[in-house]
């Protein structure tokens, strides 16, 4: 048996404030998804509507003519429909360094990214937590109008109540 997950996202920017190197936006967002529980059989398959409200703020730094230094804060509110226990509000924190090391338009660039995000679920405080991430990448510009990347990523996820994890 053959289980599918389906989902689609409509995302809309309606605010976009850049006054130098700074920028902020807001972004709403509506996702549907018929398997939030990721199920394994079809009695398990549910289907739900999300509502997804960011604000990100940003400041850009130009280090020199080949790098630069960007920060990131994030506040975001996702609202089901249904599970009620899956809506959450997240603060996310980020910075990634970014250099050329040869400056021109088909010269591949380097990214390092560190970020770190706190998640408060509504009604269930034992998915609340915080979660770690740091990726590196390099970057190739093939034509005007194609790219390619390709990085790697580490995740970590701590739990606010440390028996969530404990496999005994």
């Amino acid at each position: 048996m053959q289980i599918k997950k389906h989902y689609f996202w409509v995302i809309f920017t309606f605010c976009s404030l850049n006054v130098q190197a700074f920028q902020l936006d807001t972004d709403l967002s509506i996702m549907h998804d018929n398997n939030v529980s990721v199920a394994e059989s079809n009695q398990d398959i549910f289907s739900d509507t999300a509502l997804d409200l960011s604000l990100i703020g940003s400041q850009s730094f130009r280090l020199n003519p080949q790098s630069s230094l960007s920060i990131k804060a994030k506040l975001e509110r996702m609202e089901f429909a249904r599970f009620n226990d899956l809506s959450n509000t997240t603060l996310a924190l980020g910075a990634t360094y970014r250099i050329q090391p040869v400056v021109g338009f088909y010269q591949p660039w380097f990214a390092l990214n560190v970020g770190a995000e706190k998640l408060y679920y509504d009604q269930s405080e034992l998915r609340d937590g915080a979660r770690f991430n740091v990726n590196a990448a390099v970057h190739q510009r093939l034509t005007e109008r194609l790219s390619t990347n390709v990085g790697a990523a580490y995740e970590k996820r701590i739990a606010d109540n440390a028996d969530v994890f404990a496999w005994q």
